[in-house]
C-alpha cells in the first residue's frame, strides 16, 4: 500500500486525530498530472554567508535601484555586491524591526523608521538627517512607514502623517489624519496597489489618493474591514494581495489574506492551535519571497522560537527551523528579514549581524547542518492489529552533494515510529540513501513489529538534495 509520505504540517489539537509534521521540506505538486507521484517533498533552501554587519541583530533589509540597505542594531548600512558594508548613520534601536522605504529617482531619499524615530538618507549626496531636527515629524512616536504617490507616510498609534511631495525632509504637523471609521488604535500602515491600508487593533480601513487640496488622502467609502492586526510586523504584500496575522473583537491569531478587501482565513486549525499555545505572538515578523514558482510567506514567532511558512502555490503550511545541536532542540529559523538584491535572495540573521544568500544551491545553514523531518499521518485499520513487514521511502537517489564534496560515507536517513499517538518513540533505525551516482539504491526497513495505529517519522541531515517522492508499506492485517 502507498502511504502519504508527502504532505503538510498538521498536528491537530488531539494528536490522536492527526500528528503530521513537515520541517524544512515543502510540497510541490506535479503539474503534468501524469507523473509517478502527484506531489514531491523538496528541501527548503540553505544559507551561505554573504557578509556581516558590525552591529547586530539584522533589523531590516531593503533594495532600491540596485542598492541594498540594511539596519543592524543601531546603525544604517549600505551593503555592497561583494558583501562588504559602509555605515551611513546611527539609528535608535528598540530591538524591533526597522522600516525602510525609498521615494526613488525623483526624490533620491531613503526613509528609515527605527525605535520610534525617523531618518532620511540622501542617496545622491550621502547626507544623513535625523528627523528630530525637522519640525512637524512625530519623533519618538513613529511606528511604521510606507511610500505612496510621492509621499512618505508614517504612522503613530493615533494618526498617520505624510511628508512633502518627494521630500522626506519636509513635514507639516497639520498633514495628518486620524481614523474616520474605527475607534481603535493604529497598528501599522502599508501601501498596496496605490492604496493605503491602515490597520487597527481590531479593525482596518483602506485609503486612497483623492487629490483634495488640504490633505490628499481619504478613506474608500464602503470599505471597512472588521479585522485588525495582531502583530504590526506581519502585514506585507503577498501574491498580489496583502496578508497578515489578524485580531478582532472576537479573537486573534488567525492568518488571513485579503481578497477584494475581504479577509480570507488561510491558516489551519493546526496552525492556530500551535499559535494559541505561544506565550506571545504580537512580536511575530513576516516576510515574503518567491522561488521556483512558489510564493512563500515566512512567519516567525521570536519568543516562541517557531517559524511557519505558507505556500501560495499549494495553499499548504510547513515549518522551518534551525536545529540547535548543542541543546538538541528546534529553534526559529535564522532568517528574520529579506530583500532581493544583486540577483540573490538576501536574508538577515535574527540573532547576529550575518547576512546570508538564501538558495536551494546550499545544503547548510551557514556552517550548521539542516535537519529535515517528515512525520506521516496515522496508519491504522479501525484499531485492529497491523503487522508491518517492510517500509520503503522512494526518493531520488545518488544525487551530488551540495555543496560539492567527496562523500566519505553514503548519506543516511533515520526512521523511528510511535505506537501511542506520537507520545513516545521507538529507537532510531538508519539506512543508506546511496552514494553519488548510485541511482538504483532503495531505502527500506524490514520487520517493524505490530501496532493498532502507527505514525512513522523520517529524518535526514546529510548534505544532499533530498527529494522525497512516495512511501510504500507492506502490512498484514490482524483479526482484532
Amino acid at each position: 500500500m502507498r502511504i502519504p509520505v508527502v504532505g503538510q504540517t498538521y498536528e491537530s489539537r488531539s494528536v490522536a486525530a492527526d500528528a503530521q509534521k513537515t520541517i524544512n521540506f515543502y510540497v510541490e505538486r506535479v503539474e503534468s498530472g501524469t507523473g509517478k507521484a502527484k506531489a514531491v517533498l523538496y528541501p527548503t533552501p540553505g544559507l551561505q554567508l554573504f557578509g556581516t554587519l558590525p552591529d547586530m541583530p539584522v533589523r531590516g533589509l531593503y533594495t532600491e535601484l540596485g542598492r541594498v540597505f540594511a539596519v543592524g542594531g543601531g546603525h544604517l548600512y549600505e551593503v555592497k555586491a561583494d558583501g562588504s558594508n559602509v555605515v551611513l548613520g546611527a539609528v535608535a534601536n528598540d530591538g524591533n524591526r526597522a522600516t525602510l522605504r525609498s521615494n526613488g529617482l525623483q526624490g533620491h531619499q531613503l526613509f528609515v523608521v527605527s525605535g520610534g524615530y525617523g531618518y532620511i538618507y540622501d542617496t545622491n549626496t550621502g547626507a544623513f538627517t535625523e528627523l528630530t531636527t525637522v519640525a512637524g515629524f512625530p519623533s519618538g512616536h513613529a511606528i511604521t512607514a510606507t511610500f505612496l504617490d510621492g509621499y512618505f507616510v508614517v504612522s503613530t498609534s493615533t494618526s498617520f502623517q505624510i511628508s512633502g511631495l518627494f521630500n522626506g525632509l519636509a513635514w507639516d504637523a497639520a498633514d495628518k489624519a486620524i481614523r474616520s471609521m474605527g475607534s481603535d488604535s493604529i497598528v501599522c500602515v502599508l501601501q498596496n496597489h496605490r492604496e493605503l491600508w491602515v490597520w487597527g487593533d481590531v479593525s482596518s480601513e483602506v485609503w486612497y489618493n483623492a487629490g483634495t487640496a488640504n490633505f490628499p488622502f481619504a478613506p474608500i467609502q464602503g470599505v471597512f474591514v472588521e479585522m485588525g492586526c495582531g502583530a504590526r510586523n506581519t502585514p506585507i504584500r503577498f501574491d498580489n494581495n496583502v496578508i497578515w496575522l489578524s485580531a478582532n473583537r472576537d479573537g486573534d491569531r488567525i492568518c488571513v489574506e485579503a481578497a477584494q478587501y475581504v479577509p480570507q482565513r488561510i491558516s489551519t486549525h493546526a496552525c492556530e492551535v500551535a499559535w494559541r499555545r505561544y506565550s506571545k505572538t504580537d512580536d511575530a515578523i513576516g516576510f515574503a519571497y518567491q522561488e521556483d514558482g512558489h510564493n512563500f510567506y515566512v512567519l516567525t514567532f521570536p519568543t516562541a522560537e517557531a517559524t511557519w511558512v505558507y505556500d501560495a502555490a499549494t495553499k499548504l503550511w510547513h515549518e522551518r527551523a534551525f536545529w540547535n545541536v548543542t541543546v538538541g532542540q528546534w529553534e526559529a529559523h535564522r532568517a528574520i528579514c529579506h530583500t532581493r538584491g544583486f540577483d540573490k535572495h538576501l536574508v538577515g540573521d535574527r540573532a547576529n549581524g550575518n547576512l546570508y544568500i538564501w538558495s536551494n544551491r546550499y545544503a547548510l545553514d551557514n556552517t550548521d547542518e539542516i535537519r529535515r523531518l517528515r512525520r506521516t499521518p496515522y496508519i491504522s485499520d479501525e484499531n485492529k492489529w497491523l503487522f508491518f513487514e517492510r517500509l520503503e521511502i522512494e526518493m531520488e537517489m545518488g544525487l551530488q552533494p551540495l555543496p560539492s564534496e567527496i562523500q566519505a560515507v553514503p548519506p543516511q536517513m533515520m526512521l523511528r515510529w510511535s505506537d501511542d499517538r506520537a507520545h513516545t518513540w521507538s529507537p532510531e533505525q538508519w539506512v543508506s540513501a546511496g552514494k553519488m551516482g548510485e541511482y538504483g539504491v532503495r531505502a527500506y526497513w524490514e520487520r517493524l513489529g505490530r501496532s493498532r495505529g502507527r505514525v512513522f517519522e523520517i529524518t535526514m541531515t546529510s548534505q544532499v538534495p533530498w527529494h522525497v517522492v512516495d512511501g510504500y508499506l507492506t502490512v498484514e492485517p490482524g483479526r482484532h
